[in-house]
């Protein structure tokens, strides 16, 4: 037993530091394409604590041949009249309601009135840089591609520990790695931009419309499945990075990453349900070794020189990663996270089968489907 927890260690950690050496970090952008017109989507559902500022960002951005449509998805508060009084007077901005129900709906209820040859998306809690939209829509400078996704990453007090910055920086590192593999099956909505076209011909959700998310991952493979693996790009420049709001307590991250992991057995690919299904194993494995050390199978020396070797391996790669953004966090930090860590994720894989999932003020019963 204890050959295989150093075997699996040592591979965990050489798996790391090579993942660690893939990270490109900022890139270069083409010119901007002003002459691209472009259609910014976004859902709002009780965003009023939100609103104010996200308009007065949008109202910074700089493109020049930019639509923004704002979508109110039957919020329950005060969001679609306090948009309504913020953008008034603002030709390129406009306000529609949803006609379904649920954030996929609201998008197709925008890109129905888009004018837009580029689809953006991002969220209401979202803060964006001015140059944004340019440096996303650059990388369509290459006619062959269709879709480009982009960094998210969220706000946070850099006098505080944030266990969800760095769990957002092992996304942000899995997510670029399996670009540069040619092998991508992850990004996210709130910093993605696509071709209009791409999007019909590919039909757009239709196949997981009902799946309460995935309204980037389905989109993401299906552009892969009709225009191939070099049709998408995951682009990480200067000033493309968005930040979102944090969770509010643990809880409400547990759910928010319940309803995102919910979706596994919908991968039509086996390799993608295959590396769902062995990162949960994984993170059951080193829960295990606690168990294993308190009945007595492993001292605790070799109990720390476990998860020593974890810690180190993930400090080093994901500190990197949050460095490339001028993010600096201490080494306890990191070591902090890879305790939570995989409880976290245990909790998460469960409530993901079993929960009640609360959302926006939605619940999402899922009833789990193993083919």
């Amino acid at each position: 037993m204890l050959f295989f927890y150093a075997f699996l260690s040592l591979g965990y950690f050489a798996l790391l530091l090579w993942m660690r050496s893939q990270w490109k970090g900022k890139q270069h952008v083409d010119s901007p394409l002003n002459q691209l017109s472009v259609t910014l989507i976004i859902p709002c559902r009780n965003e009023e604590k939100n609103v104010t500022g996200l308009i007065d960002c949008l109202a910074e951005l700089t493109y020049s041949n930019l639509e923004i449509i704002l979508v109110d998805d039957q919020s329950e508060d005060n969001t679609y009249d306090l948009i309504s009084t913020r953008i008034s007077g603002k030709d390129n901005f406009h306000l529609i309601s949803n006609e379904g129900s649920g954030k996929k709906k609201a998008i197709l209820s925008a890109i129905k009135k888009a004018t837009g040859e580029i689809i953006m998306t991002t969220d209401a809690d979202c803060k964006i840089h001015q140059s944004w939209v340019e440096e996303m829509v650059s990388g369509f400078s290459n006619p062959a591609i269709q879709l480009v996704a982009g960094p998210v990453l969220p706000e946070f007090d850099s006098d505080k520990f944030s266990f969800e910055l760095i769990e957002w920086g092992s996304i942000l590192l899995t997510t670029q790695v399996s670009f540069a593999q040619g092998s991508p099956f992850m990004c996210s909505a709130a910093n993605l931009v696509y071709r209009k076209k791409a999007f019909e011909e590919v039909g757009g959700y239709e196949g997981n419309l009902d799946e309460p998310s995935g309204d980037d991952e389905f989109l993401l493979k299906k552009i892969i499945a009709l225009f191939g693996s070099d049709s998408v790009r995951y682009q990480i420049s200067d000033h493309n990075l968005v930040r979102t709001q944090p969770q509010t307590s643990f809880e409400s991250l547990i759910s928010q990453r319940s309803r995102w992991a919910g979706k596994w057995n919908q991968n039509n690919e086996f390799i993608h349900r295959l590396a769902a299904v062995s990162s949960a194993l994984l993170q059951l494995i080193w829960v295990a070794s606690i168990v294993l050390t308190v009945t007595g199978v492993f001292t605790l020396p070799e109990l720390a020189i476990i998860w020593t070797t974890k810690a180190l391996a993930e400090f080093l790669s994901l500190n990197r990663v949050l460095y490339s953004f001028d993010l600096k966090k201490p080494i306890w930090h990191f070591v902090l996270t890879s305790l939570i860590h995989p409880i976290f994720v245990l909790f998460v894989v469960s409530k993901s089968f079993t929960g009640k999932i609360k959302w926006k003020g939605r619940e999402i019963n899922r009833n789990p489907n193993f083919v």
